[in-house]
């Protein structure tokens, strides 16, 4: 990302986005209730602001800092850390196609940052 973007209105522009489709998509495909219980709603409002928001925000501040690769290989391994996660906190079961997918998504991902073009030697 170039650091000229203003990475404040961009994750404006995609929380309202998101915001957008979502109250689309749940008006359509879902019956929306709203919360009743205070537990709920201060829920809601912490995923909503820390989780989404924030997130939103931050991730294309940190885009500016690093490289296009870095940044394709972090999105990439993102189901991977989720599998995980789920599997060590939340007791997930995982199945064999699931860990083939996560090697398989590995060896793309090694195969990617692997430079097979031959180094010049230095004189």
């Amino acid at each position: 990302m170039d650091k000229r973007t203003d990475a404040y209105n961009l994750g404006a522009v995609q929380i309202g986005f998101t915001l957008l489709w979502s109250t689309v998509l749940a008006s359509i495909f879902e019956h929306p209730v709203l919360p009743q219980s205070g537990t709920v709603i201060f829920c809601l409002i912490f995923l909503g602001v820390l989780c989404t928001g924030l997130a939103f925000v931050i991730q294309p501040i940190a885009q500016q800092y690093t490289t296009g690769t870095h940044v394709g290989l972090i999105l990439a391994l993102e189901p991977v850390f989720c599998a995980i996660i789920a599997f060590l906190f939340a007791g997930e079961v995982l199945f064999a196609q699931n860990y083939i997918g996560m090697v398989l998504l590995m060896i793309g991902i090694v195969i990617l940052e692997i430079d097979f073009k031959p180094k010049k030697e230095k004189k």
